[in-house]
């Protein structure tokens, strides 16, 4: 039975993410607690600064408990952590890897502050675990205290910069990869997976409860990074590491904000992520046009429960899809602070790994839009990422699925069939020359715009094409929307 988690769970482990348990750990221990990774960080300073809010949209606790009494606050927490460019500061205090950790303890109760003595005993019970899994004591002492370029409250710097929304808690486990991305000027976001205090909810792997409120959350987060001046969201990424893939991807398909998606050691391939995913009501493969990155071991998990049986992000045929599979790897070695589960090659992966993101998310935000020719109605538009080739010491692999080009979504359609019937028809020709033989939308969402059409010419163009995509369909030659 798998382990579940506790509502005062955070970083810690959440951000270890839940393959941990079946990964195996380093076959030569002294080589994988050798060395850490190290950077090359850019030229800004990072700073970091935690912003509290409550979605009162969405409730967190009754109004009444179930003894009568009545909540001060029925409100959602979202605790957003935030890595901003800089301005370069010396002589100030960086923070250390277990700061990010303390900071689970404030998740769900903002005015928590933990204490010296709970400061003191969360790092206790981190080495402990780590010793526990066969670490050297001294090597988890060094990964906890251990110093991030991050400066807390340090001065933002001016402008608006390229935004990444990272679905994962990035505390102690994973704090350099944010820092690296501020520094290159990147501003980073995330918030944890809280699910709904269930015990349904909060289970390690992935169910419908905690996904559809993890979307939630992006999109209040995405909300209130639209109002720092130092976050342009209009050059925006989602990136995630193990399970907040899967919520990244409904994310993407819900809203479509975000130009780039970035998963690291993602669940979409495994068997329990891909009925999860595909059974969203937010799933809809039409609605992923963006480039799409994936950083994942090439070695299957070693227990037949995490074996990769499904491929969803296959089931994309709109995203440029790249794919990069990192021998000998383990889920823990795309972690910078993990103290177990990693191998020898740890350091070696996660540096090359976060050289690749970085690359990725800078040919995707920073470079120029490139014109594409496409269909009226859709939008005509797409970034090119730049394609890291294969290492040259066979450290990882690549490949490339192409986009097959790009296609309006069934919301575009239906405003073109309201709009303009004639754009309608041209642009669903041209979709299925992209795609042959695929059928776009319903037709029933088709005839209903026939049915509310302001002149007969537009009834009669719409039906048009419902005729042409259903040339069976007795409903198409009635009009009846059946």
């Amino acid at each position: 039975m798998l382990p579940t988690r506790s509502s005062r769970a955070g970083p810690a482990l959440a951000g270890v993410g839940v393959l941990v348990a079946a990964a195996t750990l380093a076959p030569d221990r002294a080589q994988a607690q050798a060395s850490h990774p190290t950077l090359d960080y850019g030229p800004y300073g990072v700073g970091f600064a935690v912003m509290e809010a409550l979605d009162s949209t969405r409730a967190f606790r009754p109004l009444r408990d179930a003894g009568g009494g009545i909540a001060e606050e029925t409100a959602r927490p979202v605790q957003v952590s935030v890595w901003y460019p800089a301005e370069p500061a010396a002589d100030v205090p960086r923070m250390a890897a277990g700061e990010f950790r303390l900071l689970a303890d404030s998740e769900i109760d903002f005015d928590h502050e933990p204490d010296a003595a709970e400061a003191a005993r969360l790092r206790a019970d981190f080495i402990d675990r780590a010793v526990g899994f066969g670490s050297d004591r001294a090597w988890a002492e060094r990964m906890w205290d251990g110093v991030t370029p991050a400066v807390r409250g340090a001065t933002a710097r001016r402008g608006a910069h390229p935004t990444v929304l990272y679905f994962t808690s990035a505390g102690v486990s994973n704090p350099l990869l944010p820092a690296y991305l501020a520094s290159h000027g990147f501003t980073v976001a995330s918030f944890p997976s809280n699910g709904r205090m269930t015990e349904a909810s909060l289970e390690f792997t992935p169910n419908a409860l905690t996904l559809d409120t993890d979307v939630g959350d992006a999109g209040f987060v995405y909300a209130l990074l639209r109002r720092l001046p130092y976050a342009d969201t209009r050059r925006l990424a989602v990136a995630s590491f193990s399970g907040g893939s899967l919520a990244a991807l409904l994310w993407t398909m819900r809203d479509m904000q975000p130009a780039a998606i970035v998963a690291i050691e993602g669940w979409e391939r495994y068997r329990r992520g891909a009925e999860i995913v595909s059974r969203s009501v937010h799933y809809d493969p039409h609605r992923v046009r963006v480039p799409f990155l994936m950083l994942e071991r090439a070695a299957d998990e070693t227990s037949p429960a995490y074996a990769k049986v499904a491929d969803v992000v296959g089931a994309l045929p709109y995203a440029d899809i790249q794919r990069l599979s990192f021998r000998d790897a383990t889920h823990g070695d795309f972690l910078s602070h993990v103290p177990f589960g990693h191998s020898g090659h740890h350091a070696e992966i996660y540096e090359a790994s976060a050289q690749i993101v970085l690359g990725f998310l800078q040919s995707t935000l920073d470079s120029p839009i490139v014109a594409e020719g496409g269909p009226p109605g859709a939008r005509g538009e797409t970034r090119r990422a730049a394609l890291p080739p294969a290492s040259e010491d066979g450290l990882y692999g690549v490949s490339h699925d192409p986009a097959v080009g790009p296609v309006p979504t069934e919301e575009e359609l239906y405003r073109l069939a309201e709009t303009n019937p004639a754009a309608l028809a041209q642009a669903y020709r041209e979709a299925t020359r992209v795609v042959p033989g695929s059928t776009l939308f319903r037709r029933h969402v088709l005839t209903r715009a026939a049915l509310f059409a302001s002149t007969a010419a537009d009834s009669s163009a719409i039906m048009a094409v419902v005729a042409d995509a259903y040339p069976d369909s007795t409903g198409a030659a009635r009009g009846d929307g059946s």
